[in-house]
C-alpha cells in the first residue's frame, strides 16, 4: 500500500498545517476497495493506443464489484472528474478503461501526472503518481494490482503481467539548436532502462527522408550523446534517440532541425510589423536593402513559449512575412503555422530573434501585471484594431485597421493604451535631461501611480540607455535616473549607460516594449545626432533642458532640478545655431 501510505502522509501533514477561519481540515475519508488504478495513458490521440487519455481499473478480489459512481481525478479540488455509469459491475479479477480526455473529464500530462479514485461514497481508495511517458508508453503496475509500477508497452483492457518494461528516455534536445552548415550537431538524452540493462542507445537518423548510418551514443552516468557531423545548407534532419533494454523493451523520441547557410546573414533590418490579436496573425518586415533568410529565426510569446520559428525562406528587401496561428487564414497570410495566444485584450510580450537568439525587435503592451492577465482597452471589441508600426518598418507601435499582408498606414489611429486601473502609461513624461549633472527625469502627470517595470529610455533611435524595473512613480512624482557612476543628489538610482551631453545634438526616446510615449530631441537640420553643436550648454550658465512647467509645458532651458518642480517658465529656447 506504498500509494496510499504516500497520501496519507501527504495529507497529514496537510491537516496539520492548513486551516479555514482557525479550524483545521480534516484529510478525506479512507476507504478500502479492491479495485486498483492499474494502468493509465497520457498520449491519447498520438499512436494507436487510444484516441482519448485513458485510465485502466483493475478488481484483485475473487468476487464482482460494484463500481457504479466510482469517481477518476486529476485535481484533489475534483473541477474535472469522470463518474463511473450507474450499472457497472467489474468482474472478479477484471480490467475496465475509461477514457478520461473528455468533456468535464480530465486530460492526463504527458510530461506527468497524478490520478486519483474515490469510491461511490467519496472515499479515496487510490492514488498514482506517474512521470513523462511517450506515445509508446504507459505507467502500469505489473504484476497486476500490485505496489509494482513499469513503464511499459499500453495493455488497455488486458493484463499488464508479462509486458516488457521500457527504457525511459527524457530531456532529448540537439545543440546548437539552429546549426549553421559550418557546425555538427550534439544530440543529448537522458537514458535509463527501466527494466534489465540497456543494451543499445544510438541515433537513428535522416537527411531529406535518406538514412543515414546509426550512431552509437557514449554517455557519462545516465546523460548519453552523439555528434551528427556538418550537413549542406537547407538540408532538413530528423533522428530518434532508440535504446532497447536486455528485455527486448524499445524507446524512442525523436527531434528535427533544418541546416542554415553558414554565410553571415544581417539581420539588423528586420522588424516586428504589425500583430493582430483578432486576426491572429505577426507580419514581419525586412527594412533593409538586402532580402533576409528567416532560417532559425523565432517569435517568442510572453518571455517563455517559442511561437514561430522561421524555415527556408526568405523576405524581400522592403518586404513582409506573415505568420497566422494554427488554423487561421487571414487573406495575406504567407504561413499558418505559428502557436495560440495572441490576443487583443491580455498583457503581451512578443520579441523577434535570431538564430543566435539575439533579440532584433519586441512589442510589449504590459499594464506591469503577469503576462496573459486581462489589461484595458480591449481591442477586440468595438473597433478591432491591429498593433502597427506607422509606417512601416521604422514607425513607433500604434493602433491600425489590420493589414495582413500589405503596407500599413503611415500614421497610427492613436496610442496603444493600458488604462485600466493599475496603470497609464500615457501620464509618463521625459520632463528633463541634464547634460551636466548627467540624468534624465520622468514625470507622472497623472492622478495614479504607475509601473516603470519594462519602460525604456532609447537613445538616438538605437542604443537603450536604460529599462525600468519592478518601481513606481507616484501620482504628481518624479523618477531620475543617472548615469552610471554619477550621484547628482535628487536621483532614484544611478544606472543609465553614458552619452548625455550638453554641447551635442542627442534625441531621446521613451518607450514601453517598441510602443511610443514621449521623446526628446535637439537637432540641427542635416539631422546628425551626437554631432557638435553651438550653444555649448555646458559652458557659462549650465543649464539643462527642462519641460516648464512640469509635464505638460514645451521644453526649454532652466536650471537644473533633478527630481525636484521645473520652473513654470524656462529661462529660454534651447538653440542649434
Amino acid at each position: 500500500m506504498k500509494a496510499l501510505n504516500k497520501i496519507l502522509m501527504i495529507l497529514g501533514a496537510l491537516f496539520f498545517c492548513a486551516c479555514v477561519e482557525d479550524e483545521p481540515v480534516p484529510p478525506p475519508e479512507m476507504g478500502e476497495s479492491p479495485v486498483k488504478i492499474n494502468e493509465a495513458y497520457s498520449n491519447g490521440g498520438r499512436s494507436t493506443y487510444g484516441a482519448l487519455d485513458w485510465v485502466e481499473l483493475y478488481n484483485t478480489s475473487d468476487v464482482a464489484v460494484d463500481i457504479s459512481g466510482y469517481v477518476m481525478y486529476d485535481k484533489t479540488d475534483k473541477s474535472e472528474k469522470v463518474v463511473v455509469p450507474a450499472g457497472t459491475t467489474l468482474a472478479a479479477h477484471g480490467f475496465a478503461v475509461f477514457e478520461v480526455d473528455i468533456d468535464g473529464g480530465f486530460g492526463l500530462g504527458s510530461g506527468g501526472d497524478m490520478v486519483y479514485l474515490d469510491d461511490a461514497g467519496g472515499k479515496l481508495i487510490d492514488q498514482i503518481e506517474f512521470g513523462a511517458l511517450t506515445p509508446e508508453q504507459s505507467y502500469a503496475r505489473n504484476p497486476d494490482g500490485s505496489e509494482t509500477f513499469k513503464i511499459q508497452t499500453p495493455t488497455p483492457g488486458t493484463s499488464n503481467s508479462g509486458a516488457v518494461a521500457l527504457p525511459s528516455v527524457t530531456n532529448v534536445s540537439h545543440s546548437p539548436a539552429s546549426p549553421t552548415s559550418d557546425e555538427a550537431v550534439t544530440v543529448t538524452a537522458t537514458v535509463s532502462a527501466g527494466e534489465g540493462s540497456l543494451t543499445s542507445v544510438k541515433v537513428q537518423w535522416t537527411v531529406n527522408s535518406t538514412a543515414q548510418t546509426d550512431l552509437t551514443m557514449a554517455n557519462s552516468g545516465d546523460v548519453y550523446t552523439a555528434t551528427i557531423p556538418k550537413q549542406a545548407a537547407n538540408a532538413d534532419v530528423a533522428y530518434s534517440v532508440t535504446a532497447i533494454n536486455s528485455l527486448g523493451g524499445t524507446t524512442s523520441v525523436s527531434g528535427s532541425y533544418t541546416v542554415r547557410d553558414a554565410t553571415v546573414v544581417d539581420y539588423t533590418g528586420l522588424v516586428i510589423n504589425e500583430i493582430d490579436g483578432n486576426g491572429k496573425y505577426i507580419e514581419l518586415y525586412n527594412s533593409s536593402a538586402a532580402a533576409i533568410s528567416l532560417t532559425g529565426v523565432k517569435l517568442v510569446k510572453n518571455e517563455s513559449g517559442t511561437w514561430w520559428t522561421g524555415g527556408a525562406v526568405n523576405i524581400a528587401a522592403g518586404g513582409r512575412y506573415t505568420i497566422a496561428q494554427n488554423g487561421e487564414s487571414p487573406s495575406g497570410a504567407d504561413e499558418q503555422t505559428g502557436s495560440a495566444g495572441i490576443s487583443p485584450k491580455q498583457n503581451l510580450k512578443f520579441e523577434l530573434k535570431s538564430p543566435d537568439d539575439l533579440v532584433l525587435d519586441s512589442l510589449i503592451r504590459t499594464n506591469g501585471g503577469n503576462w496573459g492577465d486581462g489589461v484595458t482597452p480591449d481591442y477586440g471589441s468595438g473597433t478591432k484594431y491591429s498593433y502597427s508600426r506607422c509606417p512601416d518598418g521604422s514607425g513607433a507601435f500604434g493602433l491600425a485597421v489590420p493589414s495582413c499582408g500589405a503596407p500599413n498606414p503611415s500614421m497610427p489611429a492613436g496610442p496603444i493604451l493600458t488604462n485600466g486601473s493599475a496603470v497609464n502609461y500615457g501620464d509618463l513624461v521625459i520632463n528633463e535631461i541634464d547634460g551636466n549633472g548627467k540624468f534624465i527625469e520622468i514625470f507622472n502627470k497623472g492622478t495614479a501611480a504607475v509601473s516603470l517595470q519594462n519602460v525604456v529610455l532609447r537613445k538616438n533611435e538605437s542604443a537603450v540607455w536604460w529599462t525600468g524595473g519592478a518601481v513606481n512613480i507616484a501620482a504628481g512624482g518624479y523618477y531620475a535616473i543617472a548615469q552610471t557612476g554619477q550621484s547628482p543628489a535628487g536621483a532614484s538610482e544611478q544606472t543609465g549607460a553614458s552619452g548625455i551631453s550638453p554641447k551635442k545634438t542627442v534625441k531621446f526616446e521613451m518607450l514601453i516594449g517598441n510602443m511610443f510615449i514621449d521623446g526628446f530631441a535637439r537637432v540641427k537640420a542635416d539631422g546628425v545626432l551626437d554631432a557638435d553643436c553651438t550653444p555649448d550648454y555646458g559652458s557659462g550658465t549650465k543649464y539643462s533642458f527642462s519641460r516648464c512647467p512640469d509635464g505638460t509645458g514645451a521644453f526649454g532651458l532652466a536650471v537644473p532640478s533633478c527630481g525636484a518642480a521645473n520652473p513654470a517658465s524656462s529661462a529660454g529656447e534651447i538653440a542649434t545655431n
